[in-house]
């Protein structure tokens, strides 16, 4: 009988135990932070699908709580995944350190040909390819049909219902007080939290207050008081106490198995900025580390991650996530699918989140900022939203400045 060890993971409370024989590993190994759902969904689909096509090539998939961090505390060790997945932005982070593999060696213009442009501009940094994408991802309006049977199209509309609700004691909104969530409201007013061409916050920028202001003024009378994180807001609209929420397809899943019924509309039209609401728009991507253990083989799970056309439409019309594969644009399916052509007109309007390596150094300010001024509206007394956001934006450049 071979000799074999027990491997135990255990990374931010999550542990895997893995049997390999001994003095070996996974061929492939995948880190990611996805909810319970998507990660069930992929790791049905590799187990069957890609094992059947591949059943030589052994794949470890662990679920990492707080990944970036674990990654930027792996890697530089040479230690880590062969391949990780999340939002493009985080590119410019990896990338520059020299901790990811440039793909434009292993590619071939047939297999990018298959991507949206948009999607592969999402995946290059400094003109060089370093991942493959896989799909796209904003936020926009759920709202539960057996409370809201018409959904709004543009704000007046939406704060009426949302008054509407709160005057009978419920919540007008569920809306998780993160920056990338309230994003919308900045970018629909003209501001913006980084710009990626000239490498310069504007968390100050008056148009960017405005924006931040008029997310205050709309929704956070109407909203719970409590914890505003994402879980206590999904737990207020599967509990029927607030009619509208405000998430994005990586929610889907949940919601579906609750067979709760929901629908989904665009965040409505800003009549007063004469505007559409851009919130931030992710393009899902996967990397390939340089230290990774079997390279082709590596990339050969990437490039069936990001083509397999089963795999990437059940993942649209099951979780909601937008299909990058130019080759599924078309398909009826997706098309006729509310959830998934709803994200994708939403995507349309949005602004694509910066890549460069200096937008680390903004979120955690643009984050306590927001979530500053939403504690204290409407009695901010001398930290008005322009004073807090200037502070915000002195913290950004004090940290560009010592990068």
């Amino acid at each position: 009988m071979a000799t074999i060890i027990i491997l135990v993971i255990a990374i931010a409370g999550i542990v895997t135990y893995i049997v390999w024989p001994k003095g070996s590993r996974a061929d492939v190994i995948l880190w990611m932070q996805v909810l319970p759902d998507e990660e069930d969904f992929i790791r049905s689909y590799v187990n069957s699908s890609f094992n059947q096509l591949y059943p030589k090539i052994t794949v470890q998939i662990v679920n990492v709580a707080d990944l970036k961090t674990r990654l930027l505390a792996a890697l530089p060790a040479g230690k880590g995944p062969d391949l990780f997945m999340f939002a493009h932005d985080w590119t410019g982070t990896f990338a520059l350190p020299g901790y990811l593999q440039p793909l434009t060696n292993m590619t071939t213009p047939d297999l990018l040909s298959k991507y949206l442009d948009v999607a592969l501009d999402a995946c290059t940094f400094n003109n060089t390819l370093y991942a493959l994408p896989y799909a796209s991802e904003t936020v926009a309006l759920l709202y539960n049909k057996n409370m809201v049977p018409t959904p709004p199209t543009n704000m007046r509309q939406l704060k009426t219902m949302m008054q509407t609700f709160f005057n009978q004691g419920k919540f007008g909104i569920a809306y998780p007080v993160d920056p990338y969530y309230v994003s919308c409201w900045p970018h629909g007013f003209g501001g913006y939290y980084f710009n990626d061409t000239t490498l310069t916050p504007g968390l100050n920028d008056s148009k960017t207050v405005q924006g931040i202001y008029y997310f205050l003024e709309t929704f956070q009378p109407y909203m719970s008081q409590g914890d505003t994180g994402r879980d206590a807001q999904v737990a207020l609209f599967t509990s029927n106490q607030a009619p509208f929420m405000v998430d994005g397809p990586w929610g889907i899943g949940y919601y579906k198995s609750l067979n709760m019924s929901f629908g989904i509309t665009k965040m409505p039209y800003i009549d007063e900025a004469s505007h559409w609401p851009e919130p931030y728009t992710g393009i899902k991507v996967m990397w390939m580390t340089t230290t990774a253990f079997d390279k082709e083989k590596a990339f050969t799970f990437m490039k069936w991650f990001s083509t397999n056309t089963t795999f990437i439409k059940a993942r649209a019309l099951q979780l909601g996530f937008i299909p990058v594969l130019k080759s599924l644009l078309n398909d009826p399916e997706i098309q006729a699918d509310n959830i998934v052509s709803t994200y994708a007109a939403q995507v349309a309007l949005g602004t694509p989140m910066p890549k460069s390596i200096e937008m680390a150094y903004v979120w955690t300010p643009i984050t306590s900022a927001i979530n500053e001024l939403f504690l204290l509206y409407p009695n901010f007394g001398v930290n008005t939203p322009e004073v807090v956001l200037s502070e915000a934006q002195a913290q950004v450049l004090t940290s560009l400045a010592g990068q």
